[in-house]
């Protein structure tokens, strides 16, 4: 067994270390940044050709509360990743559309609702077939802010954990307390850095 620590791991490849964890830390930035800066207008009745970014904002007119529908998200089908919430809700030109939202959403519904267009997968599309006999394609994801912006915070993490790292293998951080505190920092970033990505993997 290897019983060498964390940073002395990352040290023995350390230009392959930090090239991976820099370009992984960009894409979750630039990926984050683009979701929230990029706000392609769709019509709620075009919703079907959106792409990838787009926006839909309309306006509310009550809800199916029959329809509610909520799906446990889990990592290798054994790993929870936290739970998602859909409500079919009315638009004012009489149309009916699913909307991801959080779990209060049903309490204080807004009278306009915006998110990014988003399509169903297999998964929901099979619960919404067996649960509701249903056969929506599209949904609005109201929750497309938060995610893009759990990104950019994994991103930043990431940064900061190969800088901390970087650091350390250059020997800029004094032994003692000091280098045992960013010891402990650097061996405890990934673990929280493996939850958020657990948790992102779970919605996206």
């Amino acid at each position: 067994m290897d019983n060498r620590s964390l940073i002395e791991k990352a040290a023995a490849h350390s230009r392959i270390w930090c090239a991976a964890a820099v370009l992984a830390a960009l894409v979750c930035i630039v990926s984050g940044a683009l979701g929230l800066l990029i706000r392609t207008e769709v019509p709620i009745g075009e919703i079907a050709d959106a792409p990838h970014y787009g926006h839909v904002r309309f306006k509310a007119d009550g809800r199916d509360e029959d329809a509610d529908f909520e799906l446990r998200n889990t990592f290798c089908r054994y790993i929870p990743t936290g739970k998602e919430y859909y409500y079919r809700v009315q638009t004012s030109d009489g149309g009916r559309i699913f909307v991801r939202a959080a779990k209060d959403f049903a309490e204080d519904m807004p009278e306009e609702i915006e998110g990014r267009a988003a399509a169903f997968g297999g998964h929901e599309k099979t619960q919404l077939r067996e649960v509701l006999a249903l056969n929506d394609e599209y949904f609005v994801d109201a929750l497309a802010d938060r995610l893009y912006g759990l990104r950019i915070a994994a991103g930043a993490l990431l940064l900061a954990e190969t800088a901390l790292g970087a650091l350390m293998i250059k020997k800029k951080i004094p032994d003692g307390g000091a280098y045992k505190f960013a010891n402990i920092v650097f061996s405890t970033l990934p673990i929280a850095l493996l939850a958020l990505g657990i948790h992102l993997v779970g919605y996206f």
